[in-house]
């Protein structure tokens, strides 16, 4: 019975220096900062903005917002100007853009059906100047009509991107481009 008591003795004896030890660590300690590296709202947007090629001055309808998406914290943004709607996500952490879209607004665009339309050839050389270092093996396109307009629908794939888009056939203006990581 001596022996439990002071096997008891000693344990209540160790674990009362373990706290205290671990007491005076925390009150000398200086306490851990957490990094934030997280960029700001306000940056994401200016990432988004000098991708589209815009001012913050040239949009309306901005709308931000911190979201999570396949595990990783995003901001999603979407603005419009006169002629589009854009969509970006852009990594929380690092300020890369996962994916991005674009698209023509409703009723923007109509055609004579007696005008020229683009070769596929030019077309395809209108979509590969979006993707630097793309060339014709990175490329599917295809002519199309789409609400009474001739468009070429294509997919470009190129360092582990896809990008997809829908292309006025006279014009050559871009009516949707839509890019996100094949590794998504």
């Amino acid at each position: 019975m001596e022996k439990k008591m002071k096997k008891t003795r000693r344990g209540a004896i160790v674990f009362a220096l373990c706290l205290t030890a671990g007491i005076a660590f925390c009150v000398s300690a200086e306490p851990l900062k957490e990094k934030d590296s997280s960029i700001s709202r306000e940056k994401a947007l200016e990432i988004a903005l000098n991708h589209a090629g815009l001012k913050e001055e040239d949009i309306t309808k901005l709308q931000t917002e911190r979201d999570q998406e396949e595990g990783r914290d995003i901001y999603e943004i979407t603005f419009q100007t006169e002629k589009r709607e854009y969509e970006y996500d852009i990594c929380t952490q690092d300020g890369v853009i996962s994916k991005m879209q674009f698209e023509i607004k409703e009723g923007q665009l109509s055609h004579d059906k007696k005008d020229k339309k683009l070769s596929k050839e030019e077309a395809e050389k209108i979509a590969l100047k979006m993707v630097k270092g793309a060339d014709e093996g990175d490329i599917r396109i295809e002519k199309d009509e789409d609400d009474g307009l001739t468009v070429y629908d294509g997919k470009i794939v190129y360092e582990d991107i896809k990008y997809e888009f829908e292309m006025d056939a006279v014009s050559g203006e871009l009516l949707s481009w839509e890019q996100e990581s094949v590794l998504n």
